[in-house]
């Protein structure tokens, strides 16, 4: 990554989408590969790219120290033990790292590591910053800062998108008060599927569980009262025809199929009733009760008074905190932390009350909710559980992926991961050994 030191006093970090005017100063471009006016500008695109396996590494490396940062002589990992069993550290966003969609600053973070690279040993006087991404100018302020460089940002106006009245007033409130509103709305949304398959739940005959998305169905199954999936093409077919009874539990996403919860509680039922006790269906929402909601609140007080004395500390000496900073209040505050709260307590209710199972299965992205199955179902005395991870695995699909300290700690106190990874292919494989995963963890399987 090196090359000659820049004798220019002034550098300037480009952070839009479309061209600056003609400048003498140095330039470097945050979101794009090149500008056709400035041939010589520095992509940091270009340079994580072509360093890709470093920033990858780097960037899963400040995920693992952070959550092993010791405050009053325990691991941040530790402070968020809020009771037996549940470990909220691994139901953050920090942790879940989804780039692809809920934490779109990741990338400016693996940028920031970049950037730090290249400007070592170079002497700039000043550095200024056109961008409309406040957290991105507070970072590299904090940088600037250490670094003993002026630091001015040239503001941008935020091209907002049409969105209705309602979703941009709730996007104003305090995460406190989001959260609320969103667990009161999701309640009033799901009711309707409380309840639904509880009595075959609770007299299963089956021993082993899979864990789904009511989601992706057959259309023309559906209207049968048939259950196909296309996460699973024939294999429920398969082990119905072969006589072994399975346990299905569904996470409800609406789509055009199933367009709301009264849809899905039909559907539900009717594949319970048709399926000649070969596979019972519930859903996660089948678990919502009183006392549910009560031990979310009360788990939900647990991690607001715990979060208060690690928020300050997460951001001491860390130029990167102004980027992972909403990610944090969300998972501590906001909307992020009572669905991640409500979803490992329904777990519970759910895996409490079913027998108790040989194996479970279930689909893996290494979202917060599997981490929550992980440690509940492990909690619960289980048996064997198998991540099947049902996509190709992207080299920067960073939930994929951690620390490779993360396979040496301890099972029970370390990153909650299943017994078995079912991978599909030598390319599946391949990536999971590079990424740390234990040999003894994989298991080959046939692509669905």
């Amino acid at each position: 990554m090196s090359d000659s030191i820049n004798s220019a006093s002034t550098l300037l970090i480009w952070d839009e989408d479309f061209e600056p005017k003609l400048s003498n100063n140095t330039i470097v471009l945050w979101q794009s590969y090149g500008l056709t006016d400035y041939p010589e500008a520095v992509s940091i695109p270009k340079l994580v790219d072509d360093n890709a396996e470093l920033f990858k590494k780097r960037y899963l490396e400040w995920v693992y120290e952070l959550g092993n940062r010791k405050i009053k002589g325990k691991y941040v990992s530790e402070h968020l033990n809020l009771r037996s069993g549940l470990n909220y550290w691994w139901l953050t966003l920090i942790t879940e790292k989804s780039n692809y969609g809920k934490s779109p600053q990741i990338d400016n973070i693996i940028r920031m590591f970049a950037f730090k690279e290249w400007i070592v040993g170079r002497q700039f006087q000043k550095i200024i910053l056109s961008s409309s991404n406040a957290a991105l100018a507070n970072s590299i302020n904090l940088l600037c800062t250490s670094q003993g460089i002026d630091f001015e940002r040239e503001e941008t106006k935020i091209l907002l998108k049409k969105t209705h009245i309602k979703r941009r007033l709730y996007s104003l409130m305090p995460n406190l008060i989001q959260a609320l509103i969103w667990v009161i709305w999701y309640l009033l949304k799901r009711w309707s599927l409380r309840g639904i398959g509880l009595y075959d739940w609770r007299n299963t005959e089956a021993k082993t569980l899979f864990v789904s998305y009511l989601f992706n169905l057959k259309i023309d199954s559906v209207s049968q009262g048939k259950f196909e999936c296309n996460y699973w093409t024939e294999l429920p077919n398969y082990l119905a025809m072969k006589e072994c009874k399975t346990n299905w539990l569904h996470i409800y996403v609406n789509d055009s199929i199933l367009p709301s919860a009264n849809e899905a509680a039909k559907t539900l039922r009717s594949f319970n009733s048709n399926s000649q006790n070969l596979q019972t269906h519930a859903s996660l929402d089948t678990f919502i009760s009183l006392r549910v909601i009560l031990r979310v609140l009360k788990d939900w007080g647990r991690l607001i008074y715990k979060g208060v004395g690690l928020s300050s500390i997460f951001q001491q000496k860390d130029i990167m905190w102004p980027l992972i900073q909403d990610d944090w209040k969300k998972s501590w505050l906001g909307q992020s932390a009572i669905n991640s709260l409500l979803e490992f307590n329904l777990f519970e209710s759910a895996l409490n009350i079913l027998s108790k199972q040989n194996k479970g299965v279930y689909l893996q992205e290494n979202q917060g909710w599997e981490f929550a199955l992980i440690q509940v179902w492990k909690k619960a005395g289980h048996g064997e559980l198998i991540g099947v991870p049902h996509s190709t695995v992207r080299f920067w699909d960073l939930r994929y992926f951690f620390d490779s300290r993360h396979y040496k700690d301890s099972v029970s106190s370390g990153l909650p991961r299943p017994n078995r990874v079912a991978v599909n292919g030598v390319s599946a494989r391949k990536s999971f050994l590079q990424a740390g995963y234990l040999q003894n963890e994989l298991v080959d399987v046939e692509a669905l």
